[in-house]
């Protein structure tokens, strides 16, 4: 029995007699599945195999598959994304919120997805969609109308975010197959990219590129099934990404060099507001900064991007590109414990900034950017990227994030901090972080020990600390002039006040009641 038909047969065991809870449960187990692995995007050709095209089972299965795809394009939090695609499938089933809530059903964004709530919600114009693609690629010919409604209706706007991230003709699915309209190759498609496709030729032992120029020199052939060996090497194929995943985080090195030339005062400052306009989310992150402050003679809305980057200044600016930008990269991410991860990442944040504000001691850089500059080495830790949950440590034995999931005092590797750290242009700023043996009592290493300390006690309240730690601790403590108890009830504040970073997108500004 391959993969696809045991995540089927778990679907028919979770459905047979459908609660939110068990639905929410297998699609976790369908997010882990498909979150390394990929292949449950070849759902589509086993559902069809069986000859339930149109069956709510069948659009509930593929709606799911869908949703996961696509809030992992946008970058959705992992709670949300679960929640999207576990709303999918209790509409396909039953598209009654009434019969659910007597099932246990009391999520908040769960229940929007229902479209019963005034005005409707994110949550339903997404799930409504996933719902519509399922059925269209089911059932293409019957269900034509449904999709171009919601494309070309009066709420089409909401859609067009969902449609973008098509990045093929729409009946394309993975694993279908292909042909050449002119040389009648044929090929099975193996993953879509912005400019470029991947098929497994016909071969089943070759795999080509086809450029997105030339998609409309090839067609489906809706009547021919993968056979079972052409299933098994997609399979495969589609399995590979449960590899180590590839980190590498990019900085827009045409945007810094211009930011340094105007910076240094050898260059003009549209090349880098041109450079800002061509990435909408580092454009949207600073509009969102300048409407958090306080402008008495401009109204934001108003001000172009030249404005609100003069208005900001070069380092308030390149502070807020360097956050949007890092944590886009973060998010895009896929570590095994990248739930886990975030959570101690988001409650570093908030220590470090209850810890500025309480001690009187001023960070260089914004607390959500340093948080993001000093943990990029985490995911390259071998033991976050392998490990199936998180390390629980008897002793806490370094007062760096490498001791987080560290079982010796070995040093810690921060070469991607240090490099992300030159490229934005922070050595200045951060120097007493980097080379803290020169900074003799300098209050930046302080805060970010005692940080780092914080986040695992929150985690671990049992844990023991080394020698060396508690030492460190201590030092850090009188430092800062901070009584232990003052350090401890810091904590438990930041505990209550802390929530999951998400990147900047209005789907973002949902809270889960």
């Amino acid at each position: 029995m391959n993969r696809c038909v045991e995540l089927i047969a778990s679907a028919r065991e979770a459905f047979n007699r459908p609660t939110p809870a068990a639905i929410y449960q297998w699609i976790q187990h369908l997010d882990d599945e498909y979150s390394r692995h990929r292949y449950p995007e070849l759902l589509i050709h086993q559902l069809t195999a069986d000859d339930q095209r149109d069956s709510a089972f069948s659009v509930a299965c593929l709606s799911a598959v869908h949703a996961l795809k696509l809030a992992l394009r946008l970058h959705l939090h992992t709670h949300f994304r679960r929640v999207m695609a576990a709303a999918c499938v209790t509409r396909a089933l039953h598209d009654q919120l009434e019969w659910w809530q007597q099932k246990g059903l009391t999520q908040a964004s769960w229940c929007a997805a229902f479209g019963l709530q005034k005005p409707l919600r994110d949550s339903f114009y997404f799930s409504e969609w996933c719902l519509q693609l399922a059925r269209f690629q089911l059932s293409p010919e019957s269900e034509k109308f449904g999709i171009q409604q919601l494309v070309a209706g009066s709420q089409r706007s909401r859609y067009w975010l969902f449609a973008e991230q098509v990045r093929a003709p729409i009946d394309w699915t993975t694993g279908c197959l292909l042909t050449h309209k002119a040389t009648e190759k044929q090929g099975y498609l193996l993953c879509t990219h912005n400019d470029h496709a991947l098929l497994l030729l016909s071969d089943l032992n070759t795999v080509e590129k086809v450029d997105c120029r030339d998609f409309g020199y090839w067609q489906t052939s809706p009547s021919e099934m993968p056979s079972q060996p052409a299933l098994q090497q997609l399979e495969y194929h589609r399995s590979l990404n449960q590899q180590l995943p590839s980190i590498s985080f990019k900085a827009p090195k045409a945007l810094l060099t211009a930011v340094k030339r105007y910076t240094a005062g050898q260059g003009a400052l549209s090349p880098v507001i041109r450079h800002i306009r061509q990435q909408p989310l580092l454009a949207n992150s600073l509009r969102q900064a300048a409407r958090q402050q306080i402008i008495a003679a401009n109204n934001p809305q108003r001000m172009d991007l030249k404005h609100i980057y003069l208005w900001l200044g070069g380092t308030r600016a390149s502070a807020t590109l360097a956050t949007a930008s890092l944590q886009q990269q973060f998010m895009q991410q896929r570590v095994p414990l990248q739930q886990s991860l975030m959570q101690r990442l988001s409650l570093l944040t908030e220590l470090l900034q209850s810890l500025s504000t309480k001690t009187g001691s001023r960070l260089p850089v914004p607390a959500s950017l340093l948080t993001l500059l000093t943990a990029a080495d985490l995911f390259r830790n071998q033991q976050v990227l392998r490990a199936s949950y998180w390390p629980q440590l008897e002793i806490l034995r370094n007062a760096d994030k490498a001791g987080w999931v560290a079982t010796d005092e070995a040093p810690t590797d921060q070469r991607l901090s240090r490099q992300l750290i030159r490229r934005w242009q922070l050595e200045r700023q951060l120097a007493p972080l980097m080379t803290p043996e020169q900074y003799q009592g300098h209050p930046l290493p302080a805060l970010m020990s005692l940080a780092n300390i914080g986040v695992v006690l929150a985690f671990q309240p049992d844990i023991k600390l080394s020698k060396s730690v508690h030492q460190h601790m201590q030092s850090c403590l009188k430092c800062l002039k901070l009584k232990p108890a003052t350090y401890s009830r810091l904590r438990q504040q930041s505990i209550y006040r802390c929530h999951s970073i998400s990147p900047l997108s209005e789907l973002f500004n949902l809270q889960d009641e």
